[in-house]
């Protein structure tokens, strides 16, 4: 067996772990793979300087890892990933273009750029040559047809841009319920996307129950899929009993087996926040089934739509789930699934009558136009991302709870900061101009080319 002595320089990428200081030849390939990843723009020399080690931070920072600044084993699956690409946008700035001039070509607005470390930043000063960061997420409408999807967003416009010019990425609508007896019930209208668009497979929690433990009700269901098979249908299991949530990943896997496909096109999943306390609630035991399963689920689809369950009891258990909510979205990033997870949230506005107990919806319009009746009953919960206004109204006490458009936009980016797929939203057009002005505020959106793609 014969040695040879190579020197530490000589290395390959991989094989020591590299700080500040290093020199050699893993650093410079380090150096080249952060720069096809778009985070470092400095000379590729060999030399692990401050702009290598301000490139590895954001790396770092961008995906939620350790952040010290060391090249590990974590860093380097994160560059191995490709799909760690996903959702940003680096563009060099030419002469003569302005911040304006490109926000309007990729229809955000000023604001929604960032800097990279060594590049500066773009709200204070920009130059040509300049690296600007543009976060890009997928944005889906619930059951809302009437935008269109969003097929080349990942390159600028050229030419006439309107004010009102938007699309989202794609629509997510009920395409399908099982009934007692297991049949596809169609509920497919005319205005139905059902050629870009994804389908929902809803059931009854006592069906959902049949499906998941008896084979032959699957059986059945298997055969009806697979004559609509050339279709983007996806089950929504929010509404499945949370008891049987261990049972989900052998019912999805069996699925995919009959139809000869790797995973599902995506799966509508309750949302169980966690609230990291002992404290003994109705969702304790189902929250264990559901994050020791969450992993093997994710597997089994290419896009994951989460379902929140917020208690809606009373307003303070409102808020204080809502509160929840950032703590728990951050676990997907631990169990590595952001990246094909989705947030579905509703635009709505909560009125409770206090002596009586009774929730009720009430329009978008109605709640602003409480709050400016009563301008100094408005509580803001930051923490909740919600404001709260307690009123009377026919000698009775009622408390509103709503999201107010700022708010709103502090929930696009939260989906931002966690380095989530993106977001489905229910009655986005309550919210009007506002609603798109608040999207464009903090990211592009996401085209279908530029989604997960499914494994056959």
């Amino acid at each position: 067996m014969q040695f040879r002595i190579v020197s530490v320089e000589k290395l390959p990428l991989g094989t020591r772990i590299l700080r500040p200081g290093a020199t050699g030849e893993d650093v410079k390939t380090l150096q080249e793979q952060l720069t096809q990843n778009g985070f470092y723009f400095g000379t590729i020399d060999g030399i692990f300087g401050p702009l290598t080690q301000e490139a590895v931070l954001l790396l770092q920072r961008a995906f939620k890892l350790r952040i010290d600044g060391i090249v590990g084993n974590e860093v380097m699956a994160a560059l191995k990933n490709p799909a760690r690409k996903t959702g940003r946008i680096i563009y060099a700035l030419k002469k003569k273009e302005s911040l304006r001039s490109i926000s309007r070509n990729f229809k955000v607005n000023p604001c929604a750029w960032d800097g990279i470390p060594g590049q500066g930043n773009p709200q204070k000063r920009i130059y040509s040559g300049m690296r600007l960061l543009l976060h890009q997420r997928a944005l889906f409408l619930w059951n809302e047809p009437a935008l269109k999807p969003n097929h080349d967003a990942s390159s600028p416009k050229t030419g006439n841009n309107t004010k009102n010019e938007w699309n989202s990425t794609g629509t997510v609508g009920p395409g399908w319920t099982i009934d007692s007896n297991g049949e596809l019930i169609s509920q497919l209208g005319p205005s139905c996307d059902s050629n870009g668009g994804y389908l929902t497979i809803s059931a009854a929690p006592e069906v959902w129950t049949q499906l998941v433990t008896s084979r032959d009700f699957r059986v059945k269901l298997e055969n009806q899929l697979q004559k609509i098979s050339g279709l983007n249908f996806g089950f929504d299991l929010s509404t499945a009993p949370l008891n049987t949530i261990p049972y989900w990943p052998k019912f999805l896997r069996q699925i995919c087996r009959r139809l000869h496909i790797r995973e599902h096109s995506f799966l509508v999943l309750p949302l169980i926040l966690k609230t990291g306390t002992r404290k003994k609630t109705k969702n304790t035991r189902e929250g264990v089934f559901f994050w020791s399963n969450i992993a093997i689920i994710a597997k089994l689809t290419s896009l994951i739509i989460f379902e929140q369950l917020p208690e809606t009891g009373t307003p303070e258990g409102y808020l204080n789930s809502a509160a929840e909510l950032p703590k728990t979205l951050r676990l997907l990033n631990n169990y590595r699934i952001n990246l094909k997870s989705l947030l579905a949230v509703t635009i709505q506005c909560w009125d409770w009558n206090l002596e009586t107990g009774n929730r009720q919806s009430i329009p978008y319009k109605k709640a602003k136009m409480i709050r400016g009746m009563n301008p100094g009953a408005a509580v803001v919960y930051p923490a909740s991302n919600l404001t709260a206004v307690t009123y009377r109204s026919q000698r009775q006490s009622h408390c509103l709870v709503y999201q107010t458009v700022k708010e709103w936009e502090n929930m696009l980016l939260l989906i931002n900061q966690l380095n989530l797929l993106g977001i489905v939203i229910r009655n986005f057009e309550v919210l009007g101009g506002e609603g798109i002005t608040a999207v464009r505020n903090c990211f592009a959106i996401m085209p279908v080319s530029s989604l997960p793609a499914i494994k056959l």
